[in-house]
């Protein structure tokens, strides 16, 4: 649909590493991407950030706070240089009332956020490390300026063992697999993700990765 008709939407650029929202800040706003990618984090008390979900092109930021109208425990920050409708909150409701395509738009959002969490806590119940790294590969993926799938250089074989709670040489055996099946390629920016469709196989089980 086309947004910039909607009273008080605005077209908002927003730079790497800009808070889209805060937590603890009212859900005043739902936030369309048009272009670019953010993810959400969550600080833990050791400082540690906790990637809990990303967003990527059409992607309705903040459905779940704004919708529900709750204060956000967790932030939005923009991974690359993004855009985003900002369109306050009565408005995009009282829309989304109206717009069959906008209220199905709304609910796959909320349904994919959901789901994200139900596997992530299947897969660490299960203990299965390579599934449970894969699905995290894929969380912090994000889409650069050229449309490339990256996971950013920060998240060495080391920290996404600590990130897991997986030992460090078990991340490294599951990555290196990765690798020789040309799935993920390792580059100055991070890891590439290339084979996009087997690496989520593997993240929900449905192939098994053999490592050693």
């Amino acid at each position: 649909m086309d947004y910039k008709d909607l009273p008080g939407a605005e077209y908002i650029r927003f730079e790497k590493d800009d808070y889209i929202i805060q937590a603890g800040e009212p859900a005043k706003y739902f936030y369309v991407l048009t272009t670019g990618s953010a993810r959400r984090i969550k600080i833990g008390e050791n400082g540690s950030e906790m990637i809990m979900f990303n967003y990527e092109k059409n992607d309705i930021a903040c459905a779940i706070t704004a919708y529900y109208n709750i204060l956000p425990v967790s932030s939005i920050i923009a991974v690359t240089t993004t855009y985003a409708w900002r369109i306050p909150r009565d408005i995009f409701l009282q829309e989304m009332e109206k717009d069959t395509k906008l209220m199905k738009h709304m609910l796959d959002q909320l349904a994919k956020e959901y789901l994200d969490v139900v596997l992530r806590f299947r897969l660490v119940r299960e203990g299965k490390s390579s599934d449970i790294l894969c699905n995290t590969l894929l969380s912090l993926a994000y889409r650069d300026e050229s449309n490339t799938l990256r996971v950013d250089k920060i998240y060495t074989n080391t920290r996404l063992a600590k990130y897991l709670g997986i030992h460090a040489v078990t991340a490294t055996r599951i990555i290196n697999q990765l690798q020789k099946e040309n799935i993920i390629v390792r580059t100055k920016q991070g890891l590439q993700i290339i084979d996009e469709a087997q690496l989520r196989r593997y993240a929900e089980g449905l192939d098994s990765l053999k490592y050693q």
